[in-house]
């Protein structure tokens, strides 16, 4: 009987071992699928407390204050400090690679793209921003795929259409840079960088005049643009330069032939009074009779008393 129970207590053990080995596998793999959701899901599911998610906010918020000022070094102390409480904080880790290019640290900038894009590979903001900051290291091919990858996902993302137009303008591919902006100024029609590009385009494929009124159109979005402003006084002079040239020259010509005209005529009138004057002094003045003064010949005569007193004989 003891033999029985001990057989069948064996059994037992024997069949409950597959069970408790497959239990500890699902235990394994469902720790695994934790750690991966924990490393590859871009929403909240690190495990962290209310405060300390409150303090990673707050740090994050005031980089991006500091990066509004300008002051990137600053914000890249708070976006650490706001890595440190959420690693997988890829908004943070976007800033980040932001403040980074804004230094001119191209290369690191990058990393944290591709960090963010390893999370997520559909980033749009990560995706465009490496390929700016590609195109600042000179690779510019790299930089178009990157645009193209963020405008695969997104056709209507207008900096990436006008960061691409933009290469394709340096690159001399005028009419093709124009299309990417067209497709920007569908977008936002008063995109007074866009608008100020595509003068540049045009001017460049000799089509001054379009090109100067997509100049006063980015003008009067922004009148004190002053890049618009000298570029727009620059095509106007390149514009009349030739016609300029030839006012400036027939003006010369015409006070030229004023001053000689006027020269002249006062020549004239000088010599004149000198030659009238000099006559008035050689030749003497010849007093002709009726010229000379009248002689009063009245008779004289004697008063009347005085023929009387003459005649007065007496008594």
């Amino acid at each position: 009987m003891r033999l029985q129970i001990a057989i069948l207590i064996c059994l037992v053990i024997i069949l409950s071992i597959p069970a408790h080995s497959e239990a500890q596998t699902n235990k394994s793999s469902d720790d695994t699928f934790a750690n991966d959701t924990l490393t590859n899901n871009t929403s909240f599911n690190y495990t962290i407390s209310d405060a300390d998610l409150n303090s990673e906010e707050q740090f994050f918020s005031q980089g991006n204050d500091l990066f509004d000022q300008g002051k990137y070094q600053e914000a890249i102390s708070d976006y650490d400090k706001a890595l440190a409480i959420y690693p997988q904080d890829i908004d943070v880790m976007y800033q980040k690679g932001r403040a980074l290019n804004n230094l001119d640290q191209y290369d690191q900038s990058i990393t944290y793209y591709d960090k963010v894009l390893s999370i997520d590979p559909n980033y749009t903001d990560a995706l465009r921003s490496k390929g700016l900051a590609l195109n600042n290291l000179g690779k510019v091919d790299e930089a178009l795929t990157y645009y193209n990858k963020t405008l695969a996902i997104d056709p209507k993302d207008a900096d990436a259409l006008s960061q691409e137009g933009a290469i394709l303008e340096k690159l001399g591919k005028h009419e093709q840079a124009i299309t990417y902006y067209d497709r920007v100024l569908s977008i936002a029609p008063d995109d007074a960088d866009t608008l100020y590009n595509k003068g540049l385009a045009l001017e460049e494929l000799g089509k001054k005049d379009e090109a100067m009124t997509f100049y006063k159109k980015a003008l009067n979005v922004n009148p004190s643009n002053a890049a618009v402003l000298s570029k727009l006084n620059l095509t106007y002079n390149n514009a009349d330069n030739t016609a300029t040239a030839g006012i400036q020259k027939t003006d010369l010509t015409l006070l030229i032939v004023v001053g000689v005209i006027v020269a002249l005529v006062v020549g004239i009138i000088v010599i004149n009074l000198a030659a009238k004057r000099k006559k008035d002094v050689s030749e003497p003045q010849i007093m002709t009779k009726s010229d000379q003064p009248k002689v009063d010949q009245t008779t004289y005569k004697k008063p009347k008393s005085d023929a009387i007193d003459d005649e007065w004989k007496g008594v």
